[in-house]
């Protein structure tokens, strides 16, 4: 299994007596699209209104051709109809360090606001032995990060 983050809800209503009373209930299941073995999926995850970014430090990167770089994935609310209230979660991107090298550790914790993600790589060589490294990505104007 590589993972997976589990998404609740919180639903308000109000009872009879007209108080407010709210209760948690399982939403959507988060996975990977590659969904390989070790990939360490839900490693970190940060929420952003409709953003959700989830580390895998465990996941190759594409670019580098390096094994167990580590990377993150980021999801997006979109219309759904097979769940009740209409919304489910999709991958928009899949970021990678693009210079990463074995062991890394990128997505080892991950932050996102108002379009802009960062994603730290504690175990890269920067200038240094596993001096670390933060990469920082940007939403831009036809929603590509």
């Amino acid at each position: 299994m590589s993972g997976a983050v589990y998404i609740y809800a919180k639903y308000y209503s109000l009872s009879d007596d007209g108080k407010e009373t709210y209760e948690w209930a399982y939403h959507h299941t988060l996975t990977p699209p590659s969904g390989r073995r070790y990939d360490w999926f839900g490693t970190s995850l940060a929420i952003h209104k409709d953003v959700i970014v989830v580390g895998a430090t465990g996941l190759d990167d594409p670019v580098s051709l390096q094994g167990k770089t580590g990377g993150a994935y980021v999801f997006d609310i979109v219309p759904d109809d097979t769940y009740a209230d209409g919304i489910g979660w999709k991958v928009f991107a899949e970021l990678s360090p693009g210079d990463g090298q074995t062991g890394d550790g990128f997505g080892t914790s991950v932050t996102v606001y108002d379009g802009v993600v960062a994603i730290s790589s504690p175990y890269s060589y920067t200038g240094s032995y596993q001096s670390g490294a933060v990469y920082v990505y940007h939403k831009d104007d036809d929603d590509n990060w």
